[in-house]
């Protein structure tokens, strides 16, 4: 615990000491880009010492995937065969965990004659690559490998 309090604040003297050494426009640029990126690690990832960042995010992406699929009705069966009962969770659950497959996700789409069909695609996509990203964080803060 004390190890993660000395690294977030070495993280922070970094970011102040970027600010302070800023001279002219082009150094300035580097320190925002630093500091933009340092700062997005810790609030995304928690540098990769913390399971509590990451497993917030996951939670969002999930359960905003859940209230975007509610509806079966913006959805569409893909394939012949049949695809089971849907629920908005479980398919949003399985496109976010990445190489699981739940039998939804398969079976069900959004319905591409909805109008707000791009939509839902976008975010199933952008959902998709956060569980790409987050969940080897997760897993890697788990196992310890970042520390």
């Amino acid at each position: 615990r004390e190890a993660d309090k000395v690294n977030a604040a070495m993280h922070s003297g970094l970011r102040r000491e970027t600010w302070k050494n800023a001279n002219d426009a082009w150094s300035c640029g580097t320190a925002l880009f630093f500091n933009i990126i340092d700062e997005s690690q810790n609030l995304f990832f928690g540098y990769g010492r913390s399971l509590f960042p990451p497993l917030c995010w996951a939670g969002c992406f999930i359960v905003v995937g859940s209230w975007l699929y509610r509806k079966e009705s913006d959805m569409e069966q893909i394939g012949s065969e049949q695809a089971g009962v849907y629920s908005g969770f479980w398919y949003s659950l399985e496109l976010f965990l990445p190489i699981v497959d739940l039998g939804v996700a398969k079976g069900w789409r959004p319905n591409r004659t909805r109008r707000h069909a791009k939509g839902l695609l976008l975010y199933a996509r952008i959902q998709q690559l956060a569980g790409w990203i987050i969940i080897p964080v997760m897993v890697g803060t788990l196992t310890g490998s970042f520390r």
